[in-house]
């Protein structure tokens, strides 16, 4: 039996890796835990917390005992559904996955927030039971209909997989301490990331929404296709999704969503917040980056009467007042765009008009008139009724286009970089994604 663990930490963000080191000799699930109840004293507590933090092996019963005291005897934790304005993750859902109990005691001057989790001697864990027990709570979280599940949810589910580009991605989607946890192997060390997108071709997300509401994500897989679905999100009043790169690291760090009631929200680091309202009154909403090279991405929306508006985001999500930037469009089906598709590394929309005509739009890096005129990229397009860009799908540097056709065969066309011929020929992804009200 190891010997018992016994720390005295400030409970602050640094604390939380720091943390996960000191108990290297203990798994996965173990170290997850403790960085996770360390973080809800930091979220709930108070940043600066005092705490101590003891982790020992339970004679007799083959578990690892982890306890979290902190000086807060009125702040107890507990296991809670996120409403769709929720602020915060719910990461004890997690722990109440993976510990076989856990609980609180309080007294007078603290209160002590511990897990008992199977093993504790170095024994192999079955993680096929331990992987089913975290999706049965996630079947069974007390989730409201008409709400969004808790961040937990949708980080169980990947951290089923144990994929490490899933979580490198979960990193910048949800919270740290959780992230942390994800993202080492089983020696404690980080995962190098050998791919490094940009902002002319980023790496973004394929999401679906079914009729439900529920969202589900899909990952590239760097070779032209994606990993599987991951997510479990619950959004009933989903309307148009947004993906993008809020700091323009090339990864995707967010995503807005347009809901039926037109309000406009950002999904950001386990966060939603309401950005603006009247949204309603625009059919088409996306982001192909920046394009004047300011800081931040831009997003374009067209109104219904076919006048497309640029509005420039800023730190923390918020829009600058709109600008015109062209009539007309609303002589096209589908348009998108994100990156760079004409290989001058500023970023280009595709437009498809009633006759199935693709047409080029590249970017010129002007405020006012954002776009050059018009080349024809193909004709034929009328067959698809969907077309996304999630940026750089095969990770060869060039932004790639998706094309779902009306029998929901997903076509990837990988682009060139090259105005003239922007896409290559189509390459078969998967089917079934016509199962989507909604792909982005």
């Amino acid at each position: 039996m190891r010997a018992a663990v016994e720390l005295r930490l400030t409970a602050t963000p640094k604390a939380v890796p720091e943390l996960r080191r000191r108990l290297c000799a203990y798994d996965d699930d173990v170290r997850l835990c403790a960085t996770e109840l360390l973080t809800n004293v930091i979220e709930h507590v108070g940043d600066g917390t005092p705490v101590r933090v003891r982790v020992v092996g339970l004679t007799g019963s083959g578990r690892t005992r982890i306890e979290v005291t902190d000086p807060d005897p009125c702040k107890v934790p507990a296991v809670l559904p996120a409403t769709e304005t929720a602020e915060c993750g719910r990461g004890l859902l997690l722990v109440s996955a993976l510990a076989q109990t856990w609980g609180v005691e309080r007294g007078e001057t603290g209160k002590t927030v511990w897990c008992e989790l199977a093993g504790d001697d170095g024994a192999v864990v079955n993680h096929g039971d331990r992987d089913e027990k975290i999706m049965r709570m996630i079947r069974r979280a007390p989730t409201p209909l008409r709400s969004a599940p808790p961040d937990s949810a949708h980080l169980m589910e990947s951290y089923v997989t144990q994929h490490p580009r899933r979580a490198r991605a979960l990193s910048r989607l949800a919270a740290p301490a959780i992230a942390v946890a994800l993202v080492g192997t089983a020696a404690g060390t980080a995962v190098a990331a050998p791919y490094k997108p940009t902002p002319a071709a980023p790496s973004l997300f394929l999401s679906g929404v079914l009729p439900s509401g529920q969202m589900y994500v899909y990952m590239a897989d760097g070779t032209g296709g994606f990993d599987e679905r991951s997510g479990a999100y619950v959004w009933p009043h989903f309307r148009i999704g947004v993906s993008v790169d809020p700091d323009l690291t090339g990864w995707q760090d967010g995503a807005y969503h347009v809901m039926a009631d037109g309000t406009l929200n950002l999904w950001r680091g386990g966060r939603l917040k309401k950005i603006a309202s009247g949204w309603g009154q625009y059919d088409t909403v996306f982001s192909p980056g920046t394009l004047t090279g300011a800081r931040h991405p831009d997003l374009l929306a067209r109104d219904k009467k076919g006048v497309l508006w640029r509005y420039q985001s800023k730190t923390g999500g918020s829009l600058a007042a709109r600008v015109e930037v062209g009539t007309g469009w609303n002589q096209y089906t589908q348009i998108a765009g994100e990156g760079d598709l004409s290989g001058d590394r500023k970023p280009d929309v595709v437009a498809r008009d009633k006759k199935g005509v693709l047409w080029l739009y590249k970017g010129t890096g002007e405020a006012r008139k954002p776009f050059a005129s018009r080349s024809k990229a193909g004709s034929g397009w009328n067959q698809y009724d969907r077309l996304v860009t999630t940026g750089d799908v095969d990770r060869d540097g060039h932004s790639d286009l998706l094309a779902r056709d009306k029998k929901g065969v997903l076509w990837l066309f990988k682009g060139t970089g090259k105005s003239a011929s922007p896409f290559k020929s189509r390459v078969k992804v998967g089917s079934g994604f016509n199962q989507y009200r909604v792909l982005f």
